[in-house]
């Protein structure tokens, strides 16, 4: 898997193969059907199925359990990185048919799905937020709502990204804000990467206080952080 193209039609980002799609289908078993076992709180990679971690343990998030596809690593690391500074939201639209497949018969689906807000500011610098076009076409796909006004980043946060582990906490508090009352009992924060999970953290915070009761928090990809 060392090729890496955006720009050739009818051919894999990936390996360059031919196909319909953005990638293979070789590179998709690859990415997305190897068995990983994952913590059903936080998505860490762990030993033990459908336990929590020692994290979790430990100090367990607000969230109630966290989904994603694939972990963030090469190729996905540069293809999510693609997706929001070389402007390419089109290649969210891939990921959301994986996410698709991975809630196959899961009949506690939330009644919606919330993104992860970015600054005004930061927004009209990137031109869209890819949380909130993965959480619309998600719930399109899945026939319930994204609510894409309902929180704001009030706060103009650092990139967690450039922050240690100890910092992403400290960073993010109190960073959002509703915006109307919310009259849901379960919903799923939407973001693109969950690395800590403090940013996902304290937005359910703020849900948890209006009333919400059941939390999830999906994303494309986890770290291993």
């Amino acid at each position: 898997m060392e090729a890496f193209s955006d720009t050739l039609k009818g051919t894999c980002i990936l390996c360059l193969d031919e196909t319909a799609g953005l990638w293979c289908e070789n590179c998709e078993r690859d990415l997305f059907h190897s068995h990983v076992i994952r913590c059903p709180v936080c998505a860490t990679t762990c030993t033990t199925n459908n336990k929590p971690c020692g994290n979790c343990l430990k100090n367990r998030p607000v969230y109630e359990n966290a989904r994603v596809i694939c972990s963030y690593q090469y190729p996905i690391n540069r293809l999510i990185k693609k997706i929001k500074f070389d402007k390419k939201p089109e290649f969210i639209f891939a990921f959301v048919n994986q996410f698709v497949h991975k809630l196959e018969n899961n009949a506690n689906l939330p009644e919606v799905l919330i993104p992860v807000p970015l600054h005004p500011k930061r927004q009209a610098e990137r031109g869209f937020n890819q949380s909130a076009v993965f959480a619309t076409k998600l719930a399109k796909k899945l026939g319930i709502r994204a609510e894409l006004s309902l929180v704001v980043r009030s706060k103009n946060t650092r990139p967690q990204s450039s922050l240690s582990y100890k910092h992403r906490k400290k960073n993010v508090k109190a960073a959002f804000s509703l915006i109307k009352d919310i009259n849901y009992n379960h919903v799923a924060i939407i973001d693109d990467v969950i690395t800590t999970g403090a940013t996902i953290n304290e937005l359910a915070k703020l849900l948890k206080r209006a009333g919400v009761e059941n939390i999830d928090a999906w994303a494309i990809a986890k770290t291993n952080q």
